[in-house]
């Protein structure tokens, strides 16, 4: 078997003082209005088109603008028949989408660099990004022609005069609309939107804990606090300080409230998503890893290690980490040729790290070490993800939770290649069949876009690094 021999390059983190996180958001802690998609005065009427001036399908309401389903304010369904239906089949709704479609493929969104929008756009929607990016577990790809083979479906921020997106992953090129007028967390919101989430105040809950003055409310408006309830799904509790719910002053007609909720809770905030949004993203975006117990090979160079990775949920994963330890005085040699898993060694453990794995999918590889003595008691193996996974208790063998918490206040480490004679890859006895079973089906990890002279990939930059990103690696049971 072919392997490729492990190197150790150890890294500080970047760090940031705490208080940096959210001043760019300051002046816009509260929404005063609704985001909105406003008619553009340069595209046709619906007059001229003799289109009604609302539409219904399957079981929910909308209004049509300029030839477009509406859905409570802001969120576009996309464009109606000639009697204002819709033509496309409409997902099931709730908090979140709950069909795996509309959901990005490994919790990866790719978009669209924006070039064609305003400096104060950019700045925003690159604020935007890093804010979601910090917070959940999402990774944001910039689409360049050196990557759009690997991203079909992309996000492209659309300078307009509105604040609107679809929900979910639509196929293909999908329009988020900013204008300048749409705050930071504005655009966070109609990237909350893109990612599935819909309105709180819409929850089929939702009269449990808001009620609605539907007499206050502007005549035509009552559209948009209409309770979803065919096909829903919530992510978690209700949630009053969700920067996906509606301000209690929206749509007013008298200047009264129109939503009201108990004394005391405020509701319409646009500063940042609070921790019930990161969770319902991350858990919209969950999967089911499992780790199998590894199987041992005693060759001439030491003993192989097979381990056997598999993604056994609805949804990919990204980010995966496998940190292995042994007990005795061992070195870790090499990992198996093309293995889709890049290894380094932080003191006496070793970590490999792959960047995505598809759902339904098993993933595996050899690790050679230098002993021939060892057994599985000796061993111990612990897989984490930035992905949110739904049952921790198959993805550890002979670890312990202890042993994860202690290791994540450890040095960062990255892994490079190596070009000195004596690091190339070591030539094994062939496995045969065993070989030929191991996963080839790799994804190739991330690229960023290069080429830009927009300055946004330097904005995003110089926000990420101000805004240290946190991994996010799931912590296991004891198996």
């Amino acid at each position: 078997m072919l392997f490729k021999l492990i190197s150790l390059v150890s890294l500080r983190p970047v760090t940031a003082p705490s208080f940096l996180i959210f001043i760019v958001l300051a002046g816009c802690a509260k929404a005063d209005d609704p985001e909105l998609f406003q008619a553009d005065p340069n595209l046709f009427d619906d007059q001229a088109l003799n289109l009604p001036a609302t539409g219904s399908s399957r079981g929910f309401n909308y209004e049509i603008i300029q030839g477009i389903a509406i859905f409570e304010g802001d969120i576009l369904l996309g464009k109606v028949n000639q009697d204002g239906t819709l033509p496309i089949k409409s997902a099931s709704r709730g908090l979140g989408r709950s069909d795996a479609y509309g959901r990005w493929p490994d919790g990866i969104v790719p978009y669209f660099v924006p070039s064609n929008n305003t400096n104060i756009q950019r700045l925003r929607i690159a604020e935007a990004i890093a804010h979601w990016t910090e917070e959940a577990s999402i990774t944001f790809v910039a689409r360049g022609t050196d990557n759009q083979a690997l991203y079909p479906n992309y996000i492209r921020f659309e300078s307009s005069n509105s604040c609107a997106s679809y929900v979910g992953m639509q196929g293909g090129e999908q329009p988020v609309l900013v204008s300048d007028a749409c705050s930071v967390g504005s655009v966070v919101h109609e990237i909350g939107h893109a990612l599935g989430l819909f309105h709180e105040h819409t929850r089929p809950d939702r009269n449990n804990f808001a009620q609605i003055n539907w007499d206050e409310l502007v005549a035509g408006k009552e559209i948009n606090f209409e309770i979803l309830n065919a096909g829903v799904q919530n992510y978690g509790p209700y949630d009053y300080g969700s920067i996906m719910h509606y301000g209690e002053y929206f749509f007013s007609a008298t200047g009264e409230p129109t939503i009201v909720v108990p004394d005391g809770i405020s509701i319409g905030q646009r500063q940042s998503l609070s921790p019930l949004d990161i969770d319902s993203v991350n858990n919209m975006y969950a999967t089911d890893l499992a780790l199998f117990q590894p199987t041992l090979n005693a060759v001439d160079a030491g003993m192989e290690i097979g381990i056997s990775v598999i993604n056994q949920g609805r949804l990919g994963a990204q980010q995966l980490q496998l940190v292995a330890n042994a007990s005795g005085d061992i070195d870790w040699q090499g990992i198996s040729s093309d293995s889709g898993w890049e290894c380094a060694t932080v003191g006496i453990k070793l970590k490999c790290d792959r960047p995505t794995l598809r759902e339904q999918t098993e993933s595996n590889f050899t690790l050679l070490v230098n002993s021939s003595s060892i057994t599985p008691e000796d061993i111990s193996l612990m897989l984490s993800s930035l992905t949110t996974d739904t049952d921790l208790s198959n993805n550890s063998f002979n670890d312990d939770v202890a042993d994860v918490q202690s290791s994540e206040s450890q040095d960062q480490y990255v892994t490079t290649p190596t070009t000195e004679p004596d690091q190339l890859a070591t030539v094994v006895p062939d496995f045969g069949a065993a070989e030929a079973a191991q996963l080839t089906s790799t994804a190739p990890p991330p690229k960023i876009a290069a080429g830009s002279d927009n300055g946004f990939l330097a904005a995003l930059t110089g926000l990420a690094l101000g805004w240290q990103r946190r991994r996010r690696f799931t912590v296991t049971e004891r198996s």
